[in-house]
């Protein structure tokens, strides 16, 4: 962690006790990667594989479950990775609907996104960030994607030395980690 951010003040009673870093928020669009990444465990699917970009509706309780892309359009057939590259919303629905939401949730967790409950029946909205996830958590998860699928805990502090240069702790990666 090279810097964070919290709240404009901290100390004021309002609203400014709140590590936005650590709290829970919804992670919006940044959650699709991994219903992909899901999807790729599955037989025949890939990247360059075609899946519609066109409308659907589900059906719910109390209402049925239609959503939109963003644009309002539909581009019809593209591949998985044109839907993540343009971030279509129709497109992750359905790969979730072929994932299955708690396998997703699953993969998310094992990636360091452990805040996402596994039991806290979201549906298929949550590949548009209707779950809620901690940024700290979710930027471990994003590090997995660079490590090629290996989950690390996060680090804070590598090294804490004295005044005089002497090391007192430092953090060493262990193998396997």
């Amino acid at each position: 962690i090279l810097a964070m951010v919290g709240s404009r003040d901290f100390n004021y009673p309002g609203f400014g006790a709140v590590n936005v870093a650590t709290s829970k928020r919804q992670p919006g669009s940044s959650i699709k990667p991994f219903t992909y990444a899901q999807l790729f465990y599955k037989d025949d699917w890939g990247a360059g594989s075609v899946i519609l970009d066109t409308p659907k509706t589900w059906p719910g309780s109390p209402e049925p479950y239609s959503p939109k892309n963003a644009d309002g359009k539909f581009f019809g057939p593209m591949t998985v990775r044109e839907a993540l590259d343009t971030s279509r919303n129709l497109p992750a629905v359905k790969a979730l609907e072929i994932t299955g939401v708690d396998s997703m949730i699953e993969l998310a967790n094992n990636m360091g996104d452990e805040s996402l409950c596994n039991s806290c029946n979201y549906g298929l909205s949550v590949t548009l960030g209707a779950g809620e996830v901690k940024l700290s958590e979710h930027t471990q998860a994003y590090a997995s994607f660079a490590r090629g699928g290996v989950a690390k805990p996060s680090t804070s502090i590598l090294k804490v030395v004295k005044s005089n240069g002497d090391v007192l702790e430092e953090w060493k990666d262990k193998a396997g980690q």
